[in-house]
Parts: structure tokens; sequence; C-alpha cells
């Protein structure tokens, strides 16, 4: 292995000795890497060592005219030396590579993109799979990167680790398996034109919207900000995807964590962030909380599913009635409370209906017991007492457009004062009790109600259990005040919009009132309450 000081030495060295490879560097002195390269390329019209540039800069080498043809590859420093004998191997093992990296390009080009995409690969491809996918991405690992590549869908708990944990939570999920078309952004194959449109058109998309997120979304660190900026970017819904594979039978388009998934984003619903349409209901193992059940008849009184369907026998003589196989006694019907034999179907017996009957215990029943059997835990469950679980798609709203889009510092808090802006809805409610009432905004009040004990309970019970919770006590509200106004949820908050009295404000009996509408709880959701000003959006609405 040979080394020049600067480019004029480089290309005199190529020019005395048949190299098969040179590795350039485009801040060479004298004369740029660029240069050099193009000089060595005219001066070997046919064949010539491949060339790999080595440079800090990468956007800017590929940037110049013709670069992608004179260099086999575009290498960004510090490059470590495993990443570098890789390129070097790829570059010589097969003589056409550079010709297919350059028509790559080319089909990309026609697309609106001036370079390979830059990918990383999931899983570690092998050898094969990195010739071809290094062919048509960049795979080389370096940041910024534009795709995700999945070869396999066994690798769906790390994809779910990056949407949860990564700098990357945002990147486009290519499928190239095949087997992930619902869970990924994009499919790709390398024969289907359509599909490189699609890929194009799918990192432009993911791109320029992610330019529109403000900077807290655009780099959020607790996952229910990152599934509403995913979902803004990506321009879908959070959609649940029958799998048979995971125990809750399902996971969710975008590669997110089940069931933390689904925690973010009720409590997005809960903030009027996404809006969730009914998916399916299942039955939950009350042990380990699987909805692979198996749904069995059963024997009401043993609860074995060995049940088998038998003709009933009524003897006319003494009026017995029972199972066929009561009565069978090899080839004869013999009756088992008389043991007189039945001869004449019509004139003897006949045939009155048809029984289950369990053959461990032998219990005949009109009607069989539902039971479910976990498949993962062997629990055995009776069908009333089984735990039902609704799952549910979930859209977003266009108020959670505004809000991962809007700046936050030029936007104004919603609710940071007594002064601040009042909620859409708290301004319907005034404006309808004026119209009602007759009466001035002055005279109203606002109340703004949370919940301290909110985030301690959602850990301890679940979202599902506080929002029972609330949903009590806002009733036990309403009854309280159905004359003086009204009540209503906006997002994570409550509001109560009365009238003022003579003889007291709300304010000053709101502390015992909401101790009185917790009083009923299981659980103290420990209510707190502030006074808004009423006419904080008249500017509005003149």
């Amino acid at each position: 292995m040979d080394a020049a000081k600067d480019g004029f030495a480089a290309v005199r060295l190529l020019e005395k000795r048949g190299y098969d490879l040179a590795l350039v560097d485009y801040q060479l002195p004298d004369m740029d890497g660029y240069a050099s390269a193009r000089l060595i390329r005219d001066l070997h019209e046919k064949g010539g060592p491949k060339l790999i540039a080595l440079t800090a800069n990468a956007p800017a080498l590929e940037a110049r005219t013709g670069a992608d043809e004179i260099f086999e590859m575009i290498l960004p420093k510090s490059l470590d030396l495993p990443s570098l004998l890789q390129a070097i191997d790829r570059s010589l093992s097969d003589p056409r590579r550079g010709s297919l990296i350059r028509q790559a390009i080319g089909l990309w080009q026609e697309r609106g993109h001036s370079r390979r995409p830059p990918a990383i690969v999931f899983p570690e491809p092998t050898r094969e799979q990195h010739l071809v996918l290094g062919v048509c991405f960049d795979l080389v690992p370096h940041d910024p990167t534009e795709v995700i590549l999945v070869t396999d869908s066994s690798v769906i708990p790390s994809l779910e680790q990056i949407r949860a944990s990564s700098q990357h939570f945002l990147l486009p999920i290519v499928d190239l398996s095949g087997c992930m078309a619902e869970s990924a952004d994009v499919t790709f194959s390398v024969s289907a034109p359509d599909s490189w449109s699609g890929l194009a058109a799918c990192i432009d998309r993911h791109a320029s919207r992610s330019t529109l997120l403000n900077d807290h979304f655009r780099h959020a660190a607790k996952l229910e900000d990152r599934l509403i900026a995913y979902l803004f970017v990506a321009e879908r819904s959070l959609a649940p995807i029958v799998d048979a594979s995971k125990t809750s039978c399902v996971r969710y388009s975008g590669c997110f964590p089940d069931p933390e998934v689904i925690d973010a984003a009720e409590n997005l619903v809960s903030r009027g962030l996404l809006v969730r349409d009914f998916f399916d209901r299942f039955h939950s193992c009350i042990n380990c909380h699987s909805h692979r059940l198996n749904v069995r008849e059963e024997c009401p009184s043993c609860r074995s599913p060995y049940l088998n369907l038998s003709d009933l026998l009524h003897h006319f003589k003494c009026a017995h009635q029972g199972p066929e196989e009561e009565f069978r006694s090899g080839s004869r019907l013999l009756c088992p409370k008389c043991r007189k034999e039945l001869r004449h179907y019509g004139g003897d017996y006949d045939k009155s209906g048809r029984v289950l009957r369990c053959s461990p215990c032998g219990t005949c029943s009109s009607e069989p017991a539902i039971g479910f059997s976990c498949m993962d835990c062997g629990t055995h469950m009776d069908g009333d007492a089984t735990p039902k679980r609704d799952l549910f798609a979930y859209h977003m709203t266009p108020r959670a457009r505004q809000t991962v889009t809007r700046s936050l510092v030029d936007a104004p808090d919603r609710l940071t004062g007594a002064r601040g802006l009042l909620r859409p809805a708290v301004t319907r409610a005034l404006e309808k009790l004026e119209t009602d009432r007759r009466k001035a905004r002055s005279e109203f009040e606002v109340i703004e109600i949370s919940y301290k004990a909110r985030d301690d309970i959602i850990a301890r019970h679940g979202l599902s259990h506080f929002m029972a919770l609330r949903a009590l006590f806002i009733e036990n509200l309403i009854n309280k005040l159905s004359d003086l106004g009204e009540v209503l949820a906006e997002g994570d908050k409550d509001y109560a919009v009365v009238e003022k009295r003579e003889d007291a404000s709300f304010a000053r009996i709101a502390d015992r009132l909401l101790l009185h509408c917790q009083s009923s709880l299981a659980i103290n959701v420990d209510p707190a309450f502030r006074v808004l000003d009423a006419k904080a959006n008249e500017a509005d609405r003149g």
C-alpha cells in the first residue's frame, strides 16, 4: 500500500503502477480529491483503479457534478477500520458493482433524490443481502440516516425500542420482508418500479413534515409525545393489527411497543389529541392477561368439554325419559327404570328431542356452559367471569396537529394563568349560558378542576381506572351544580361554568363541594381548582 501527499503525487503514482483501488481524500492540498479523481479517470479511459472518496463533508462532494460516476462510494470521516475494510471488500468483489450503483443513483434521481438514501438495516444483513442492498442504499452506518430497512419481522422488538427511546423514532420503517406491510411505513422491492417511487415519496413526506414539528415534539422523550409526533409525520392512524404470535393477539402500526402504546394513546385521548374507533373485544385470562383463549362448550356440572349429543328417549309405559345411551344394552333397548324392552318406535317409545351428555360424569343438559381455557398458562375460567377488554384504533384531532406544530415560544399557554385563553368548549358553554339566562359574561365564573393524584393512580391501577373515578366524580359534581350552570370535560382538565351567587361565590364553597363529590369514590383523586377569567376570550369574539 502506497500513500501520496497531494493530488498531483497521487496522479503520478497511479500512472506508474497498476492499482486495483485507491482511497482519495477530498481535502487534498494543491488539487482536491475530486479534481484528482477526475484526472485519474480521464487518464484511464478504460479500466483504471476503483476510487473510494474519504471526506468529512459528504454532502458537498456528492453535490459535485459526476461525483457518483467517478467514485465507487463516498465514505464519511472519521471511519473505523471494520467499515473501511468492508467497503474495500465490496468494491473489489464485483467488477460491475460501480456500474450498478450508478444505475441505482440514476433511478433515485428520476424520483427527485440526488443520492442513494442513507439507511440502517435490521437485523444485521447477510453478505448476500449487503451486496444487494448496498447497491440501492447507502449502508454506511453514519448520520444523517433517512430510512430503517427491515429484512425480517423477527426484529419487531428492536423496532419498538427505536420508536420508544432512539433518536431515529421519526424515521420511516421500510419492509423488505413482505411480512410487515401493515406495521411498516412503506414496502420496497428492488424489482418493482412503483415501490421505488413509493419509498421516495415516503422519505420526502417524513422529511418535510418533520420540519413542521416544534422542537419539543421533534426531540420528544415521552412515549406519548413520540407517538403523536410520529402520527403527524407519517400521516397515519394508530391501528391494531391481528397478530396471533403475541399474547395480546394484536400489534400496532408504526411498530410501537404494546401495551405501553395503548396507555400513551388513552392519555392522548384524555387530552383531546386523539379520538378512538372501536376495533374488537377480547376476553382476557384472569391469571396472565393473555387474549389467546380456547372457547369451548362445557358440562355445567364438572366443566369437562367432553360432551356428546344424544337422542332423548321417552318410554310410554313408565314415562321415563333419558339419553339413548342409558337404554342401550347391546343391540337392544331396555328401559333403565322398569327394565322393559322397547321394541316398537311409536308404540313403546319415541324420541322427544336431543340432549348433551357429559362422558366423564354422565350429566345431561339441554344447554352447555361456556368456558375459556388460556392457551398460554392453562388457567380455566367460566364464561361469565372472564374479563373483557376492548381495543381501539386512534386518530389525530385537529387540535393535535395544532399542538405539535405550534411554536412553543410564540404560542400563548392557554391555561397558564387566570387570564389565559379559555378552551373552546368552555367558551361555547359560556355563550350558551349568556343566551339562555340573558346575563353578561362577567356574571359567570369558570372553575378549572385538576386531579393531583392522577399520575399516581395511573401508575398503580392504570389509566382506565383513573378515568372511571374521574367520571364518577364529575357525575357527582353535575348533580350538585345542575341548577347553577354546566360541568364539562375538555382534554385532561374538567371545568365548571356557573352563575355567580349573591350569597357566595363558587370559589368560597369549592373546597367543601369538591370534598363532598370525592367522598363516594373508592380512591382519592385529590381534586384541586382555580378560578379562570370568564372574559378572557372576549376580545376574540368581536
